[in-house]
């Protein structure tokens, strides 16, 4: 399912937005856990367990890996009057 033992993201991001190969994941807190994180809960950093499940809903093993999520570019803007 994963080619990667670390995922390492910018800013905040949720489950739903974790990307790996396979179909149908589902992220867990750890290999036995029973149920898989809603997509819409935020990812802190952390080992997380992933699944792939088939269109006939048979489900792979868990694969561990790590997700860092960095901090969110901060930049500073300034805005001047159009013809200065």
């Amino acid at each position: 399912v994963v080619t990667s033992s670390v995922l390492t993201f910018c800013g905040p991001i949720t489950f739903g937005q974790l990307t790996a190969n396979g179909s149908n994941l589902k992220w867990y807190s750890s290999f036995g856990a029973e149920n898989p994180f809603p997509n819409t809960e935020k990812v802190v950093n952390s080992t997380y367990y992933v699944s792939a499940t088939s269109a006939e809903g048979c489900e792979s093993s868990r694969t561990g890996l790590y997700v860092e999520v960095g901090a969110e570019p901060n930049f500073d803007f300034e805005f001047y009057p159009a013809g200065t």
